[in-house]
């Protein structure tokens, strides 16, 4: 793709600039669509999840603070009694940074939250500690908070159980686990098709959670045409690939979401450009080279992630070809090597390996939640891709959002997902 066409593909991707690059979306009931995210607004719509925690479970939210001026304290999630203790609940203080309240005491992280910017907050509860990460980094020196509670009330999303606090956030999905990791919620923004109500859809107890309060939220669509229906993820054994049919430039970034399903001594792909001695890739090494995550750019290797992979762990990837900075769960790995500009001169293919799109080859088993490429420079998005099915025939692929195109199975066998059952409306 020249320069020419990024540019067309940057002015397409403007209507889609909102949009995440990774959304976790999943399939839901005929009646639901999925929506990106919901968020409050003055009017303070909340969300009653209609599940009282266990003082042991793990909450997980990813989320994004809107640019509200407000000095109120606003509430992302909050479980108590009538006066405010058996709590188990996270709060945005007036100062921008967020206190976690369990039971009877409090928790601060010491960074305030930045505007607009997308958080995933991880909180884990217990008899004997807790403890709390955002974005992957642990709240340090947590006097946690030993005995057993009983939590005083449901989980309520953007306020109080009583309706105050109202919390102005993006929330795009959020999650309960018992001590032992078993799924209890697992919510997902939707409108419901018969009257348009927009609210929350549980895949793990199959119900919707509509509006509480006053007004409705803001949100925004995924942006699939109708004959397809979003999923969280689509998983390979090791025998499928997708062309994403987009050739970057030698200067985009790219970006990936999934995780390890197995794992070999060999080199397996994971996303790859490579044509007559040029390349764009992203692999997991052979033992040879420590099995780890390993960056190629322009005629050979520029860094390797840390520490080697395992299966079942989330893994986010980032490569900015313009300055050979990539990361690995937000963890910088040092590079050096093959600066300055060439011609990749092939698409990216995904799942595997190959030259100039074809012999492919060390194709890898991975749970894919999403791809992206943006323009390193202006921060267009040039490739959105989202996991989905196609509902005329059941063919499990990626839709590409911004270039309006469905990518299917280039190999053998067929890709995996979750499916999910019947729905029962809360309210």
């Amino acid at each position: 793709m020249n320069a020419t066409m990024h540019i067309a593909a940057a002015v397409m991707a403007a209507v889609f600039a909102t949009l995440p690059s990774f959304a976790a979306v999943d399939a839901l009931p005929e009646g639901y669509t999925r929506l990106e995210w919901i968020a409050s607004t003055s009017d303070a719509p909340y969300i009653d999840t209609d599940y009282t925690p266990d003082q042991s479970d793990k909450i997980s939210v990813r989320f994004q603070q809107s640019n509200d001026t407000s000095s109120d304290y606003q509430v992302l999630f909050c479980a108590r009694d009538t006066s405010n203790k058996n709590t188990f609940s996270c709060i945005l203080l007036k100062n921008g940074t967020l206190r976690f309240d369990y039971n009877d005491t409090t928790h601060g992280w010491s960074s305030a939250l930045s505007r607009l910017a997308e958080y995933v907050l991880d909180v884990e509860g217990g008899t004997q500690t807790q403890s709390y990460a955002v974005n992957g980094n642990a709240l340090s020196n947590v006097n946690s908070k030993e005995g057993e509670f009983s939590v005083g009330s449901t989980l309520r999303l953007f306020a109080t159980p009583t309706g105050t606090l109202p919390g102005r956030f993006r929330i795009y999905w959020f999650k309960v686990a018992d001590s032992a990791g078993t799924p209890k919620v697992d919510m997902r923004p939707c409108r419901r098709d018969s009257d348009g109500v927009i609210g929350m859809y549980d895949l793990v107890r199959n119900c919707f959670c509509s509006t509480g309060g006053t007004g409705v939220f803001d949100t925004n669509d995924i942006g699939l045409p109708a004959d397809y229906f979003a999923r969280e993820w689509i998983e390979s054994s090791g025998t499928q690939w997708i062309n994403t049919q987009f050739t970057p430039l030698c200067f985009d970034t790219v970006s990936m979401s999934f995780r390890f399903r197995a794992l070999s001594d060999d080199n397996l792909g994971l996303f790859c450009a490579r044509n007559n001695g040029n390349t764009f890739t992203c692999i997991k090494s052979n033992s040879a080279n420590g099995n780890r995550i390993r960056f190629d750019r322009k005629a050979g290797t520029i860094g390797y992630y840390g520490t080697s992979p395992v299966v079942n762990t989330d893994y986010t990837i980032t490569m900015n070809g313009s300055t050979s900075q990539c990361s690995v769960n937000g963890s910088s790995v040092s590079t050096s090597g093959n600066e300055g500009y060439f011609a990749v001169g092939s698409p990216l293919v995904l799942f595997a390996m190959h030259q100039g799109a074809a012999n492919m080859n060390n194709m890898s088993s991975i749970r894919l939640y999403g791809f992206s490429v943006t323009d390193s420079m202006t921060g267009a998005v040039l490739c959105d891709l989202l996991p989905c099915c196609r509902k005329s025939d059941g063919t499990l692929g990626l839709y590409d959002r911004i270039n309006k195109r469905f990518l299917a199975n280039g190999g053998t066998g067929t890709f995996t997902t979750r499916e999910h059952a019947t729905v029962l409306s809360l309210r």
